[in-house]
């Protein structure tokens, strides 16, 4: 198993689109990717930024020869730590088995 750094997702998608205000990826187990998307405007080419996020965060996967994870993009507001109220935009939400 080969784990990505959590820079790399992070330029992966914020160089896919100019137009994206606020992020958050969630690595909902090794496969899945939920990407939650705030935008700076409403009247921008959401398909588009879609194909732009999936293309980016494959390749940073294939570039490690990982597997290339289901991603899962929604336009909303990420959401905050309940606790803390900081907003952790790289979430890994499952447990490592032994490497």
């Amino acid at each position: 198993m080969q784990c990505i750094f959590p820079d790399y997702i992070r330029r992966a998608i914020i160089t896919s689109s100019d137009e994206i205000e606020e992020y958050q990826a969630i690595q909902k187990d090794y496969t899945t990717i939920l990407i939650r998307i705030y935008l700076k405007a409403e009247n921008i080419d959401k398909e588009q930024i879609i194909n732009s996020i999936s293309r980016n965060v494959k390749n940073v996967f294939a570039s490690y020869k990982c597997i290339e994870p289901d991603i899962k993009v929604i336009f909303e507001k990420p959401i905050r730590n309940p606790t803390s109220n900081k907003l952790i935009r790289i979430i890994r939400d499952f447990e490592i088995n032994d490497l």
